[in-house]
């Protein structure tokens, strides 16, 4: 081998002096594919990595307009994103009724709903997103001790009751969809329940969502078999037979 290029499998230069020519060049094409396969993890792993981001894997589907600010409740301030279509951003009567996300958690950001501002993009609905007090950029002091100096953040009602409420009076929305994720499920429908004012409410699309706490741990957890029923039945099956035979030690149980 005196020369070979990923770029260009057809640069392998060997002499092969009983082959015709054509299969020394199909011969040489696939070397050089081989060859590529093999050195291409080791020369991935000598670069440094770059993080993939929700914009590198979702680029925007046209000009998005951003903007954000802070709204403070009971001393923290809760931070917010607005993402309104470039062509709709100084032209907010034609608005259609803004889309305000509910991230997961507890705890969670709003970073991984990210990709939702392309509704922005589909229609003429402005997007909000916003950390919930304590998550993301809602921080609170460094010296805080939640259940001493914030016991309200230990209770759902206050993110359904009192903190989105509050959002939704800071940036005077008469008219708006609810969109939970996760734990922002919870949160939406007690908001809908439970809070003092949801005339403005024009919707509601829970994403994964949990309505009732004791079902939903029922269906992940039994006395008998722990977790178990949460996996594929196949799974389950498996993992049954093989425990009947007492083969703890077999690779397939520790594969499972």
């Amino acid at each position: 081998v005196i020369f070979f290029s990923c770029e260009n499998p057809n640069s392998l230069k060997v002499k092969f002096h009983t082959v015709p020519a054509i299969i020394q060049e199909t011969i040489m094409f696939r070397i050089t594919i081989l060859l590529c396969y093999l050195i291409s993890p080791i020369i991935a792993t000598s670069q440094e990595f770059k993080q993939w981001t929700c914009d590198d894997m979702t680029p925007n589907l046209c000009p998005l307009s951003i903007s954000s600010g802070y709204v403070s409740i009971r001393g923290i301030n809760i931070k917010y994103w607005r993402y309104k279509s470039y062509n709709d951003a100084t032209s907010h009567e034609h608005l259609h009724q803004p889309i305000i996300a509910l991230h997961g958690g507890p705890s969670w950001p709003h970073n991984y709903m990210l990709p939702l501002k392309q509704l922005a993009c589909r229609g003429d609905n402005e997007v909000i997103f916003y950390d919930q007090a304590g998550c993301g950029e809602s921080t609170l002091p460094p010296d805080a001790n939640v259940t001493v100096d914030y016991p309200h953040l230990l209770d759902p009602s206050y993110y359904s009751q009192e903190e989105l409420p509050r959002l939704i009076q800071h940036l005077n929305l008469n008219a708006y969809h609810l969109l939970g994720s996760s734990w922002g499920t919870i949160l939406a429908q007690l908001f809908t329940l439970n809070a003092d004012n949801t005339t403005g409410l024009a919707s509601l699309t829970l994403s994964g969502p949990v309505s009732d706490l004791q079902s939903y741990i029922a269906a992940q957890w039994n006395t008998q078999d722990g977790s178990l029923g949460s996996l594929p039945p196949y799974m389950q099956n498996r993992i049954h037979e093989l425990e009947n035979k007492h083969e703890y030690d077999s690779a397939e149980y520790d594969a499972i």
